[in-house]
């Protein structure tokens, strides 16, 4: 996975929540004797936003990313 330089912040209207918007690569390996094994695709590189939130003291993320 790589992380892009840039970050978006905004404010969760529901709760107040500070989040944090931050684009990375990523790319997918097939698991050997997995369906997905003979797929050419599954190794290209995907484009996606990581979400963070701030809880006050610190960042976290429930690991989790915006296709």
């Amino acid at each position: 996975m790589a992380f892009q330089d840039a970050v978006l912040l905004g404010r969760d209207r529901a709760n107040g929540e500070i989040v944090a918007l931050v684009g990375v690569t990523i790319g997918f390996e097939a698991i050997e004797g997995g369906g997905m094994e003979d797929v050419e695709a599954v190794g290209n590189l995907r484009a996606a936003t990581a979400v963070f939130i701030h809880s006050g003291r610190a960042w976290t993320t429930q690991g989790k990313v915006i296709f």
